[in-house]
């Protein structure tokens, strides 16, 4: 699984000290997936339309087309320069607007976790009120604002609450509360991009796929083997 969105908007980074040269840093990544390359998943955004009924009203910019995401890999991991991507059309400041966007949206939503609950297990209400305002934000981004999680039927509410304790939505919603509860109890830092890597868990709902990755905070909880398959990367390469 990868983010496809935010390693596209890195390609035209200015160097700084960390990363000297950004553009060869995130090439490499779709050079790997290149290599790798046997078709597109579905984007997280879709995934969730689908699980929660309401498919129809999935924005089409969320809709992915295999083809042109085959094309725009290839055109990256063959690109010698930020201007061959440039020249066939990609830019990447569009997704850097993105994630702006994303960003403001995802840290509000934050902000009034860190004023309104002291504990994110035990504060029930105030909890339950932030995780409808969390749906509905979600909700809305898929359907590109055309969808209020407030006006739908009662009965389409229960639906997108039970998605997020099924496959897919449950690892994404325990992530999800895990993050809370290091940023209100531990004090950690905002990173909106927590919200990108946190999205790709949705896909999980296709119980066929693993995630792999070697970040820690998927590993700092467990949701039980049928939920939870997150595989570090060196046990993937070993298999």
């Amino acid at each position: 699984m990868l983010n496809f969105v935010e390693l596209l908007s890195h390609l035209d980074d200015p160097p700084s000290k960390e990363t000297r040269n950004p553009f060869t840093k995130y090439r490499a990544a779709f050079r790997r997936v290149y290599n790798l390359f046997d078709g597109v998943l579905p984007s997280p955004e879709s995934v969730l339309m689908q699980g929660v009924g309401l498919k129809e009203h999935t924005a089409p910019i969320w809709i992915v087309d295999g083809a042109s995401v085959q094309y725009q890999v290839e055109v990256i991991a063959k690109a010698e320069t930020l201007d061959d991507v440039l020249t066939a059309g990609l830019n990447p400041s569009h997704y850097k607007k993105l994630r702006a966007i994303d960003a403001r949206s995802f840290l509000r939503v934050v902000a009034d976790a860190r004023t309104t609950i002291t504990d994110p297990v035990k504060d029930l209400e105030a909890g339950g009120r932030l995780l409808r305002r969390f749906y509905g934000y979600l909700i809305f981004r898929a359907s590109n604002e055309a969808i209020l999680f407030g006006k739908l039927p009662d009965d389409q509410q229960l639906a997108v609450i039970s998605f997020f304790d099924q496959a897919g939505g449950k690892m994404f919603l325990s992530h999800f509360l895990k993050l809370l509860i290091r940023m209100i109890h531990d004090g950690a830092k905002d990173d909106a991009n927590d919200f990108y890597d946190m999205l790709q868990l949705l896909l999980l709902a296709d119980t066929n796929l693993l995630f792999v990755t070697d970040d820690r905070p998927f590993f700092q909880y467990y949701v039980g083997a049928e939920h939870h398959r997150i595989v570090r990367w060196q046990r993937f390469k070993d298999c």
